[in-house]
Order: structure tokens, then sequence, then C-alpha cells
């Protein structure tokens, strides 16, 4: 898992938490989100071009002026998963709980707009970091604020990019430390201060390079938590050290019994006077989140299904919020599973499976529409955006598969070679009866095409255990990212031997083309090439995406400057988040 570079995330366990319930029959009222045709999606971008309707409606912060919020006020949000560690550049500690509230207490050197454009955060870079080529060699140069230093008083100088590079280097549990990512860093030669000592110099080695450079670096680590012991066992449970961080807010009270943390303003903070006197974050439920947020005891919750759209109607206030979800729900095919070894089954199944149909029974009743997904490494509102997918529906087409790959159909009409029928285990988790209705809805369309699906449903807490060991036939998952270049994260899910490609799918020669990608400078060559690999990659038919879905969350009306935003929302402008004076809630 990559923590501030794009990261392909599995999240089995969250996906099953959005796969929930939606029994009613009526349709809800559409969603407000204060753009023109907000919510809905009109199928994915294959030309190269972002539909203009998907990118209206990636915004849903209430965007407002600083001077009609008021001064204080507290905001209470959920979570869903309690950080049991603060260090995002550990293997551990990249989720995307401890991400939200530490974008408000540690450096963010960059600003995404919705659809991924980068500026610098001036609290901490005063231009973009500038590329030259001095000896043969990659430079690149940084120009830090002055006034940007570490709640203990340290500046934010080289000192900081080099923890980062020490820690990082040496890649996943080698060296002693465990990184979310080594990609990049592994290819710097050394970090010094440049012509003054807010500036900062990375040389890469000769020959080596790393683009876009906007995914290194993207956080910082205090000098002092570099050591190993440190870094990779010095910020768990109340371990928070608010010295060694700096940002618009700053730690208040952790309570790790009751799973909260309390932000508040942080007096050391050199940028704009945050408009909020604190911030709570408290972990909860689903079931619990909604009659919370109904009875104000927090400010936030997620709506990812129908039923909890209607539910969410009886709160007051109610402010409904939606942008397109930084995730791609996709179903992932086991290449060591005995039936699934064998190429032409797995790609008999893609052509079995109607992606529209699933979409449909998923979203029924939510308000919104999307064509099937076609890509892994970009979203359909990015321009870089291609058709990767080798195969369409066609149950005609997948019995052919079969049959040209020596299986002949039986009197049960199941496909069979060599005496084993083509039975392949799907494995669910929980008793959610979309999960339920999605698990049918798949084992339906492969017997279409003489493709036995046999359906088990695990308890919800034998996820990790399955997905470890690798103990399944077919399972759906979601990968997430956080950045809007996908070259950091392309190998952890098509890398052959990467240890988060749970599939297997991959090769040695896609492998090293995977690894070359950061060397292209030219960033539309580099997502030319990008493409070009995961179309190949897709051949192996390991992972199929299926939807992105909506990122649709109610809050109580008059916050102001947060709210899914598609990459804006990866790091919220703490600082200028507030109530508005006319909502009386500040």
């Amino acid at each position: 898992m990559s923590a501030r570079s794009r990261a392909l995330i599995l999240l089995v366990v969250a996906l099953l938490l959005v796969l929930s319930s939606c029994t009613l029959t009526s349709p809800g009222p559409a969603f407000d989100t204060g753009a023109p045709d907000a919510v809905g999606s009109t199928g994915a971008a294959t030309g190269g071009t972002a539909n203009a309707r998907e990118v209206s409606s990636l915004d849903g912060r209430r965007l407002t002026p600083r001077e009609e919020l008021a001064d204080g006020g507290s905001l209470t949000l959920p979570l869903d998963n309690f950080p049991a560690r603060w260090n995002l550049l550990h293997d551990d500690g990249a989720t995307t709980d401890a991400g939200l509230i530490l974008s408000a207490t540690d450096p963010v050197l960059y600003d995404y707009d919705p659809q991924g454009t980068i500026t610098p955060r001036p609290e901490f870079l005063t231009a973009m970091p500038a590329l030259t080529r001095r000896v043969g060699r990659d430079v690149v140069t940084y120009d830090l604020n002055p006034r940007a230093a570490w709640n203990d008083g340290t500046p934010i100088d080289y000192r900081a990019f080099r923890a980062v590079w020490q820690v990082s280097r040496e890649g996943v549990r080698r060296g002693g430390y465990r990184p979310v990512s080594s990609a990049g860093y592994e290819d710097i030669e050394s970090i010094e201060a440049g012509a003054n000592p807010h500036q900062v110099v990375v040389t890469f080695r000769a020959g080596r390079s790393f683009h876009p450079v906007t995914d290194l670096f993207v956080t910082l680590l205090h000098p002092a938590a570099a050591s190993v012991a440190t870094f990779n066992d010095g910020f768990s449970g109340d371990a928070f050290h608010p010295e060694w961080r700096a940002g618009p807010f700053t730690l208040k009270s952790l309570d790790t019994t009751a799973k909260t943390i309390t932000l508040e303003r942080n007096p050391h903070w050199w940028g704009r006077t945050p408009r909020l006197s604190q911030i709570s974050f408290r972990h909860m439920t689903d079931s619990a989140s909604l009659p919370a947020f109904t009875n104000g005891e927090i400010d936030a919750t997620r709506i990812d299904t129908r039923a909890r759209y209607a539910q969410v109607q009886q709160a007051p206030d109610l402010d409904v919020r939606a942008s397109r979800r930084l995730q791609t729900t996709v179903l992932g095919f086991n290449t060591d599973d005995p039936t699934l070894s064998d190429t032409a089954v797995r790609k008999a199944l893609w052509q079995a499976i109607d992606r529209e149909q699933w979409n449909r029974v998923r979203y029924e009743g939510m308000n919104w529409t999307e064509g099937a997904v076609n890509s892994l490494v970009y979203f359909p509102f990015q321009p870089q955006s291609r058709d990767n997918m080798p195969v369409t529906h066609d149950p005609a087409a997948a019995r052919a598969t079969l049959e040209a790959a020596g299986y002949t159909r039986g009197s049960d009409g199941v496909f069979a070679r060599d005496g084993r029928r083509v039975s392949v285990r799907y494995t669910g988790f929980g008793d959610d009866p979309m999960g339920n209705a999605l698990a049918e809805t798949l084992r339906t369309q492969a017997a279409a095409a003489g493709i036995e699906v046999q359906v088990t449903i695990l308890p919800a807490t034998e996820v990790e255990q399955v997905t470890r060991s690798r103990g399944f036939g077919i399972l759906i998952m979601s990968l997430a990212a956080n950045s809007p270049s996908p070259v950091s994260a392309v190998c952890q899910a098509m890398c052959s031997t990467h240890p988060f490609n749970i599939t297997g799918a991959g090769s040695a020669a896609l492998d090293a083309r995977i690894r070359g990608l950061g060397s292209i400078a030219d960033p539309d060559a580099q997502a030319e090439q990008i493409n070009a690999v995961e179309k190949d990659w897709l051949t192996l038919y390991g992972l199929m995406p299926l939807a992105n879905g909506p990122d649709i969350w109610a809050y109580h009306r008059g916050l102001a400057n947060l709210g899914p935003a598609a990459f804006a929302s990866i790091h919220p402008h703490w600082e200028d988040v507030g109530w508005t004076i006319e909502s009386g809630r500040g």
C-alpha cells in the first residue's frame, strides 16, 4: 500500500461495508451537490478526453470564502477504522482513516484539484519542484517556505527529505525499515541543502530517474523519527508525537479505548488561522453512524446504499454531496487455482460476465449510473483514460474460447476437459444481501457460458486470512488511489512477484516494462506506456475492472469547504473548513 503516492490498495473489508442492503423499492430523491448534472456518470472516457459532465460533477465541497465562515466551532467526523499506527510512510500505517486525520497535522507539499491537477501548497513549497540535468544526472530542486517548521521548532529543511529517503529507499521489509513504497527513492543518490537553508537538492543516480517527481516527498518525516525502531514502532497506539508534526491542527486528546482523537488549532502554525476550533474523529460502525448523524453526535456520514439514503432523510439540516469515488471495484481471479490456472478459463469468464448488469444490480435506486470501467490505472474523468479491456461481454464467444482450448460441454451444461469440470470457487464474506445478490449475478452469468461457479460465503473476520493465503478462486475487492499518477502503484497490482498482487498474474517481461515506467519524463509518453502495459497485462485476465461508483456523504447544512471531490478530497485544506455564519454552528 502506498501512502502519498497513488495506491492500488486491497480494500476487501471496506468494500464489504459498501455492499450493504439495498432493499427499498421506491426511488429516492435526486442527490443535490450544488452543480448541474452533479450525480450520475455517462460512461468511461475511451478516447483520451474526460467526459464533460463527469468533470463538472466532481466537486462537492461547498466552496465558500473564509470571510463568510464563523470563527470557531467544532466538527466531529466518523472513522471506519481507528488507526493503530500514526505513520503514513509505514506499510501498516497507510490507511484511509489515518490519511484523513494526518492531513490536518502533517506536512502536505501539494494541492490537488478534483481532476488531479497538482500545485504547490504555499505553506510548504513556494514553487513546483524544478527538474534539471547536471553531469548526466537528474536533479530536482525544492524551494521551501522559510517559515515552515516542525512543532518542536526544528526547521523543515533537507533533513526532512533525507529522513523520508532513509526509511523508504530499501524497499518493503529490507534494511530493517518497513516502508510503504520504495518506488523512486531507491533511485536517489544524494539529498543536500541548496543555495540557501530553505532549498533542497535531490540528485538521482546516473542513468536513473523517476517521474512524476510529485509522487515523491508528498509528506515529510521529522529527522528524529528516522531510526529503525522509532519509524517501525514509535507511532503505535497512543504514541502520536505531536512535536514531530507540522500542520494547521495539532493533537488535543487521544483515547485508544474510546477510539476517538481530537485535534485543536496548532499555535505553531504559520499559515492561515483555522476557522474551526477543533476537529474530532470517532470510530463508528455503519449501523451506529446513521442515528449518530441524525442526533447531531457527528456531522457527516457516508451514504453508500439506497437504504442508507432513505434512512438519513429524517436528519435535520441535511446536505448531501457527491463525487466520483477514487476506487475501482474489481473481480480478482487466482491464477494458482487449479481451474483458473488455465488462461482460457479466465478469458471465458471475462467474456461471460456482463459488467453493465453487475452495475445495475449494485447501484439500483442510488440515482447513480455509470458504464463499465475499462481501466485499472486511470479514472474515466482523467484525460489519460483508455479502454484497455481485451474482451467484451459475449457468452457465445466464451463458449467458443473453451471449445478452442479443448473443453467439451457436458449433459449438465458445464464444460470439462480430461475429466475435470470447469468449476470455480467464488468467495464472499458476511451476510449482506447485496453481496449475495452480486454473487448470484456472477453465478448466473457464468452458467450461461457453461462455467459452474460455486459460491462460498465466509464470516467477514476471515477476509485477511483468505486474501493472504490466496485461498480463493474469484474474489471481489476494491483498489484505491490517492494520487493522480498511477506510476508508483502499477507494480503493486501487476508485478508478478509483488506481495500485493494477490492474483499472481504477470510475467518477467511485463515486470521489466512496469519498472521502467518511472524513467519516462514526458507525461504523455508515460501515460501512453502505462496504458500499453495495462492493455497487455489485462490479457492475463487477473483483475477485471467493474465500476468506480459514487462517493456520497450526508453533512449538516452550513459546513463549508469539505466534501467528496475526487482527488481534491485527498488533502483537505482543514484551515478553511468551517461553519457558515448563517448556520449558527460556529
